[in-house]
Parts: C-alpha cells; sequence; structure tokens
C-alpha cells in the first residue's frame, strides 16, 4: 500500500483519496455477536477467498499495536479496527492499493487508497473486491434500508468517499472555520495529531445515499474536491502576490532544521513539512531548491510515531528516543534522494 510513492492527479493538494466499504455476511449475526466458531468460519472462508484471488494475509498482533496504530496514521484501517477487542485479520493487494481488514465494528472493511484526486479510480477497485467476495460469501443487505450494521449510522450504503487535502490558506488567513469550504452533506474536518491540527491536512469525507447511483456519487465527490482545490489556489495565489519571499524563506529554514535537528517532534514535522509544501505549491520557480512533494508524503507517512516505533523496533524506550529516530530517519531519507545539494 503505497500512496505516498506515487504521483495522482492534485497530489500537491490532495494526498490521497480513498474508498471504503463495510459489510456484513448475510442471515449470520453481526460479527462483534458471533459465537467463536461461527466467527472462525466466516473468517476461514474470507480467508481462502481473498488468498486465491492475489491477496496476501498480513499477521496483526492483538491489542492496540505500534503496527495498527501505523496503519491508521497512514489511512489504510479505521479507528474501530485498532481497539476492537475482538480477532483480527488484515490483506493486502498491493498493485491495486487494496486493503481488508476483519475485526472492526462490522465484520470486513474494504479499503482502496490511491494517491492524489483520483476517487474514481479507488472505488473502481474497491468495488471490484467487493464483488468478488459477495460471489462466494453474500453480503447483509435489506431492501428499503440498505447494507446492514450493527450501528445504525452505518446501515445504508455502507460505502464513504473521502480525501486527504492540503489547505493552508485557513491558517494563513487566521480563520480555521471550515464548513463553507464543503458542500452541506459532506464533511470536512482536520487530520488531528496529538489532539491538535497540525500540518494543514484535512479529511474531506462523504457517505452517498443508498439508494443513490454510486457512479454520480463518485462523480459529485470529485467535482467537490476539486472546486474546493481551485479556491484555495487562488487563496494562495493573493498570499504569496505579498509575501512569496517569506514563503520561500520559511520552506528554505524548514529543510535546514530537518536536515540537521539532532531531535524532532511529530509535531514539529508536521509544521516543517507544510512549510515546504507551501512554497512548492506558490513558489514553482525556485521548487528545485527544496524536497520534492513525493518526499513530502512519505515522511508524513513514515514519520509519525508509531511509524517510527515500529521501524525502530525495541529501540524507542521514550519519547526523545522516537524524536531522535524521526530526526534521523528524516535525515536519511532526503540525503539518499540527493535533495539537499543546494542547501550546504
Amino acid at each position: 500500500m503505497s500512496w505516498y510513492n506515487t504521483e495522482g492527479p492534485l497530489w500537491d493538494f490532495v494526498l490521497y483519496s480513498k474508498v471504503r466499504y463495510i459489510r456484513n455476511v448475510a442471515k449470520q449475526r453481526f460479527y462483534s455477536d458471533a459465537d467463536r466458531n461461527r466467527a472462525a468460519e466466516n473468517t476461514a472462508r474470507l480467508d481462502s477467498i481473498l488468498q486465491k484471488n492475489g491477496f496476501r494475509a498480513e499477521k496483526v498482533a492483538a491489542g492496540v499495536t505500534a503496527q495498527a496504530l501505523s496503519l491508521l496514521e497512514k489511512g489504510f484501517v479505521e479507528r474501530d479496527f485498532v481497539y476492537s477487542d475482538k480477532p483480527r485479520a488484515l490483506y493486502q493487494n498491493e498493485p491495486c492499493n487494496l486493503l481488508i481488514s476483519l475485526g472492526g465494528d462490522n465484520f470486513i472493511s474494504i479499503s482502496s487508497i490511491v494517491s492524489g484526486a483520483s476517487i474514481g479510480e479507488a472505488r473502481n477497485m474497491a468495488a471490484g473486491a467487493e464483488e468478488l467476495i459477495d460471489r462466494e460469501m453474500p453480503f447483509a443487505y435489506l431492501e428499503g434500508v440498505g447494507y446492514l450494521s450493527p450501528r445504525i449510522s452505518d446501515c445504508g450504503s455502507g460505502a464513504e468517499l473521502s480525501s486527504a487535502l492540503y489547505l493552508p490558506s485557513l491558517r494563513l488567513s487566521g480563520s480555521e472555520d471550515v464548513s463553507s469550504l464543503a458542500p452541506h452533506d459532506m464533511s470536512l474536518r482536520p487530520m488531528m495529531c496529538g489532539g491538535e491540527n497540525l500540518g494543514d491536512i484535512y479529511i474531506l469525507s462523504y457517505v452517498p445515499h443508498h439508494l443513490s447511483d454510486e457512479e454520480s456519487a463518485v462523480r459529485y465527490f470529485g467535482g467537490a474536491v476539486s472546486k474546493i482545490i481551485e479556491k484555495e489556489k487562488a487563496r494562495l495565489g493573493m498570499i504569496a502576490q505579498n509575501n512569496d519571499k517569506n514563503i520561500f524563506e520559511s520552506a528554505r529554514r524548514a529543510l535546514g532544521t530537518l536536515l540537521y535537528s539532532s531531535a524532532l517532534s511529530e509535531g514539529e514535522l508536521l509544521r516543517l513539512l507544510s512549510d515546504i509544501r507551501l512554497s512548492l505549491c506558490t513558489s514553482e520557480s525556485r521548487s528545485e531548491d527544496l524536497p520534492r512533494v513525493a518526499t513530502l508524503n512519505y515522511l508524513r507517512a513514515e514519520g509519525l510515531s508509531a511509524s517510527v516505533i515500529l521501524a525502530s523496533g525495541k529501540t524507542c524506550s521514550s519519547q526523545y528516543d522516537c524524536d531522535r529516530a524521526r530526526a534521523a530517519l528524516v535525515r536519511g531519507y532526503i540525503e539518499h534522494k540527493n535533495e539537499v545539494k543546494n542547501v550546504k
């Protein structure tokens, strides 16, 4: 699963787009209420279906682990999977950017996450995976209600469309009121880290009505993303007219901090990456002096706390150890990509 290693449409402003289906098994108790034997039987059936269709099983340790939290940081799974006390399983199909998880509030979650504003591509891949499972293991569906879930709020389409958007103009203008940016039937919220809105990343999400045409819903959502980004570019253009030199200087300072700090907190990393991304989005003529968008996306995905701890093994016994490991990861990756030739 490597949305942060590939380029997609508008990927300087849209980190990724994701389609998620939540499904339960027809004529069966919900996974949370099923007895162990029936749950094990359904899990074995799902395992057989997925592995013969190119999915690879991943071992998932019990409890709230760095592995599970790292998947959450990257947008691959949801909180209900991370904090579930039920047996869990995970399957990946990397060429198709597909991930299927078992063990959250619902029996399975089918997710496709791709780089940039490619919500149609994500939907097609997620729908293909859903169809191949449904052929052999029909899903719980009720006419007039839609797909069934143990949570009433999840009943209906059983689908969610979302994109991670870079919207720095809200902070720069001194206003973080996002209510007017998205259509009334969509949610736009900050991507929180440690309880704070850091890095100027926002999640736009939409749950289509279960009676709506899904292709139309995808077009509607994609249009909303495009409109938000068009407005963001216009606002940034106005800000950059009077502040271009300061924006570029802030990016250079951010790059220097990333390269020479012996320790970096999660919040510092996200703020510095935002300063560099802002310059790339507003000062194209100077972009050769700064890391590429691909580097920023990689560091944002791999530089958060759980991912750093997971990569470092048992060496992160304190927050300071984690901050040092994060600084080493950032410095080593930028230098490995030969993106510091104009800095020293």
